[in-house]
């Protein structure tokens, strides 16, 4: 009785409520046909034409017969009752012991979305069911993961951030130098946000727990280029590319690879995981490789060196891009075979 009031109440509050994200709800008693005394009796009304007609019936076809012989079989049903549902069914209701009775609320929409997931679970709550009813299935649990990842996972990102920050503080004791490191893992992580978002990709519980190793993945690109950089001091990251770069490169590839395989799978959760771990590492290696390097290229180029002592005092001369001493060198002897 009470899993009927309870299917009552809601379908009065989908009636009342047209912007609702329920649809329609069961129990077991409503696989029982209402005004089911009516019903019989317009069977038996029709029951009484067919009698009447029995010589006409007689004269049709052998085929149409033997359907209006099925018809009068199913008209002579008698009334269905709630015993007599099928074990099978009521086990899904009441389970095998019969210890519970289950309300299946349905929604208009398919639940993958995480918000109409989390908006299903917040309006079933809010229906002060009574405090015997207890929410379950897997929607509520869906929806209480969104809400815990939510909360969490800012904060994770943060605290596993902040403690990269002091391990490159204690190492390198130069915000400069913490800043360039940390400078490809923030530009891969804007590109990605700006992908997901031109690309209408979708952030779940599943495809966040990536974001961590994209965070550790920029880092060590970051800190390998930038520590040969810092050792070799060079002013141009040319030979040094050619050396620490083809490292950085082919690790990145390998695991892009790996990301990539599984984007593969017909799980759309794995699918979505192996989508953002290609995507985020990818947007890794171009800003470690291409955008970082050429920056600092280019504030090199301009004589600006904000990663190591300024030149000594007694070394006035700036340096010279090496194709610019190829162009001096060919110019020179251009001019003395000319002269």
């Amino acid at each position: 009785q009470a899993t009927i009031e309870l299917t009552d109440r809601i379908h009065q509050y989908i009636a009342s409520t047209p912007e609702t994200t329920f649809d329609f709800a069961t129990s077991l008693a409503s696989y029982v046909p209402e005004h089911q005394e009516e019903k019989i009796s317009l069977m038996g009304d029709m029951e009484r034409r067919f009698v009447e007609r029995e010589e006409l019936i007689r004269k049709l076809d052998q085929k149409t017969q033997d359907q209006i012989r099925e018809l009068r079989r199913q008209l002579k049903a008698t009334p269905f009752r709630l015993e007599d549902i099928p074990d099978g069914l009521r086990t899904q209701y009441e389970g095998n012991q019969g210890k519970v009775s289950v309300v299946y609320v349905y929604p208009k929409s398919s639940l993958l979305d995480g918000q109409l997931a989390k908006r299903f679970v917040k309006e079933l709550r809010s229906l002060n069911l009574p405090t015997d009813t207890v929410l379950a299935g897997e929607p509520v649990v869906y929806a209480d993961i969104l809400i815990l990842l939510e909360k969490d996972t800012p904060r994770a990102i943060l605290i596993s951030f902040g403690v990269v920050i002091l391990l490159l503080a204690i190492h390198f004791r130069n915000p400069k130098h913490v800043f360039w490191v940390l400078l490809p893992v923030m530009l891969a992580f804007l590109w990605l946000v700006g992908i997901a978002g031109l690309s209408g990709f979708n952030f779940n519980y599943m495809n966040v727990a990536i974001l961590p190793s994209i965070l550790g993945a920029g880092i060590d690109n970051g800190i390998f280029i930038f520590h040969r950089y810092k050792k070799e001091k060079k002013s141009t990251l040319f030979e040094i590319m050619r050396i620490t770069g083809k490292a950085v490169i082919v690790a990145g590839l390998t695991t892009m690879t790996a990301f990539a395989s599984i984007s593969f799978a017909e799980h759309q959760g794995m699918f979505s995981m192996g989508l953002l771990g290609f995507m985020g590492f990818a947007c890794c290696l171009l800003a470690s490789v291409l955008f970082t390097p050429a920056l600092i290229e280019f504030l090199e180029m301009r004589y600006w060196h904000p990663f190591r002592n300024r030149f000594e005092e007694n070394n006035k001369t700036l340096p010279v891009p090496e194709f610019a001493q190829a162009a001096s060198s060919s110019e020179s002897s251009s001019f003395n075979k000319t002269k």
